[in-house]
């Protein structure tokens, strides 16, 4: 399960670590369960959490699930969803936390599972062959596109040993943004070029 022990990670400053363990326990709190159900969750799942009871570290935990975000990154963009926090301050905690600094209201990519079209501010970044059986570029780009293209995504799909060569093959070429691995396979990172 998720917790605030999580968010003490070593290379994270003492001070930004102290700001993320505060945002986790308000969006856990009543209150930020009650925002967080409200806002994010269809009337069929809200009804579910609610009837099983659900806390409010278990509605983050599914949420983060959900949107297969990183836990850190998961719970900054909760807390700008809810609106606990401006983007601004979301990509100070980013920025110092080790993650892209892509605000939420930025341009996000696009993927066209059935054409194989990869979009980026409104124009085709990349073609992919599609295949019957997805390759590991298409499982990606699925992944993301299915989770509304969160900043870093968890990797449950590709070995972690391949991770590395399938996401040159899938950068080769692309200008505007880039894929990347973190925490040897755990992660995959999306970001604009010229924001890493």
């Amino acid at each position: 399960m998720f917790s605030d022990s999580q968010l003490c990670v070593d290379d994270i400053p003492q001070d930004v670590r102290a700001e993320l363990g505060r945002l986790y326990r308000e969006i856990t709190s009543y209150t930020g369960l009650m925002r967080l159900l409200r806002r994010q969750f269809p009337s069929e799942e809200r009804t579910q959490l609610i009837r099983d009871r659900a806390n409010g570290e278990q509605v983050l935990e599914i949420w983060i699930r959900k949107f297969g975000q990183a836990p850190i990154a998961g719970l900054i963009e909760a807390a700008v969803r809810i609106g606990f926090i401006d983007s601004t301050y979301a990509d100070w905690l980013r920025s110092e936390s080790g993650l892209s600094t892509t605000a939420l209201g930025d341009e996000r990519p696009s993927w066209d599972r059935r054409s194989g079209i990869l979009s980026y501010e409104g124009k085709t970044i990349r073609k992919v062959k599609i295949y019957e059986t997805p390759t590991p570029i298409q499982t990606i780009l699925d992944a993301f596109q299915d989770a509304d293209w969160p900043i870093v995504l968890e990797n449950r799909e590709i070995d972690p040993l391949k991770l590395d060569q399938t996401l040159f093959s899938l950068n080769k070429h692309l200008l505007e943004i880039r894929f990347s691995n973190r925490k040897s396979g755990k992660y995959i990172h999306w970001h604009r070029r010229n924001a890493k």
